[in-house]
């Protein structure tokens, strides 16, 4: 459905690049894709639509998107770039500490830059983060260009300090104290309403 809308009643509103002819549209899953390319293809790959705001809003504690940035799942990704190729993606998240997780499962030999896209967001307490991840640092450089609507973030150590998300627990990206507290009070819910359920059947056993 996608893939016809994109080339069927939206092409003009993409400037019809989805349908030239260089273009080539894959409907599965991302990585798994990836996973069958050869190594060294891409210049960009672009984890688009991970929709962080959603979950953000939803109390998600392990929104889907957060398998596309696992310490695996980059790992796979840098192999299929050119040495100068990049990784790019947005997060609409209200500071670097809420990609922490993200930014510490970037390997040590690989380079990245955070920045922040002024008034890109719908909600004004979420600014818009554009994260960047390349193999050759040179590559990087290139997002100082003044053209680009980009607020350089300044590198912060303790952005790698913490664990990375990884494909066996990828639970971190988008957890807060707010969400926390929020799976904990659903838990006591659920063990009251188990709790008062026990006493009104034994209740009516006795009866």
């Amino acid at each position: 459905v996608v893939v016809r809308t994109m080339k069927g009643r939206l092409s003009a509103f993409c400037g019809n690049v989805t349908n030239h002819p260089h273009v080539n549209f894959q409907a599965m899953e991302g990585r798994v894709y990836l996973q069958s390319v050869p190594d060294d293809t891409y210049d960009v790959i672009n984890f688009e639509g991970n929709d962080t705001y959603r979950a953000y809003w939803q109390r998600s504690i392990v929104p889907t998107s957060n398998f596309l940035f696992t310490k695996e799942s980059l790992q796979t990704a840098l192999k299929k770039l050119h040495w100068d190729g990049m990784i790019i993606s947005n997060f609409t998240v209200n500071s670097p500490q809420s990609i922490a997780s993200v930014i510490a499962a970037v390997p040590e030999n690989v380079s990245y830059r955070i920045f922040k896209i002024p008034h890109a967001s719908l909600f004004p307490e979420l600014p818009l983060l554009f994260l960047a991840i390349s193999p050759n640092q040179e590559t990087l450089k290139a997002l100082d260009d003044p053209s680009y609507p980009l607020v350089p973030i300044p590198y912060n150590a303790a952005l790698k300090s913490v664990p990375p998300l990884t494909d066996n627990y990828p639970y971190r990206l988008g957890m807060n104290i707010r969400s926390t507290s929020v799976l904990v009070a659903m838990v006591v819910l659920i063990l009251l309403i188990a709790f008062i359920g026990r006493q009104t059947g034994g209740t009516e056993k006795t009866c």
